[in-house]
């Protein structure tokens, strides 16, 4: 047996990397979608949404270390 970071594996610690790594990718995608099912319903309830021209333009202002104002939902 192989001890690596105080973790004992079964000789295969690349496989063991690959696993801790594909579970951590499917708890973000749940926690993603924890987030978004909610706002798809306020969505639906309400009609509102962000231009999408709007979001784009402040991300780029952004990034280019501007100051931003969040866009508005219509």
């Amino acid at each position: 047996m192989h001890r690596r970071q105080g973790q004992a594996s079964l000789g295969r610690p690349d496989m063991v990397e690959t696993l801790e790594e594909s579970t951590r990718i499917k708890e973000e995608r749940r926690r993603f979608a924890g987030k978004a099912l909610p706002a798809q319903s306020a969505f639906e309830e309400t009609g509102q949404a962000y231009d999408a021209a709007e979001v784009f333009a402040a991300l780029r202002a952004r990034a280019a270390g501007k100051p931003v104002r969040r866009p508005r939902l219509k």
